[in-house]
């Protein structure tokens, strides 16, 4: 009886745990994904997963002197478009961030001598296996929760 209450703990609290982990950073109300291009033009094209534009979405740009304080900021035409020049004299990575109604996106861009994608992930926006193994930790924190007090109901018979 010990050895599964124990197991029945430990199984809600690392499934709450993984649950809680993995879902950090995520929107409460997100429903889909996002993703930005950036063409060596510096034209950023903003989408949902679906496809759909990020139509009118805010747009913030970090020249690499200054991450903290946006560069510039702008919206995105109806196509979820918009082109500017960064400022040459400011090598490094830019970080360009859209977002829309709680849902969003950042990635950056090198200037300099080599102009280079990286990508760099905001944390918003959460892979599909990432979403899978949440859900399936946060099923075994509730059988674990629940077969711990179906056997408290029992009055503790193994």
């Amino acid at each position: 009886m010990r050895l599964r209450l124990l197991a029945i703990i430990f199984g809600a609290f690392i499934g709450t745990a993984l649950s809680t982990a993995l879902g950090r950073g995520l929107p409460a109300a997100q429903a889909h994904g996002t993703q930005i291009n950036i063409t060596q033009s510096t034209e950023i094209q903003a989408t949902f997963e679906t496809g759909e534009p990020m139509s009118d979405a805010q747009v913030l740009i970090y020249a690499p002197t200054d991450p903290q304080t946006p560069w510039k900021t702008a919206k995105t035409n109806e196509e979820g478009r918009y082109t500017f020049t960064p400022d040459a004299q400011q090598p490094g990575l830019w970080e360009v961030t859209v977002r829309q109604a709680g849902h969003g996106h950042t990635t950056g861009f090198a200037v300099g001598e080599q102009t280079a994608m990286a990508n760099a992930s905001s944390g918003l926006a959460a892979s599909s296996t990432q979403k899978w193994i949440a859900i399936a930790a946060t099923i075994w924190g509730f059988v674990g929760t629940a077969l711990f007090f179906s056997g408290r109901a029992s009055g503790g018979k193994a």
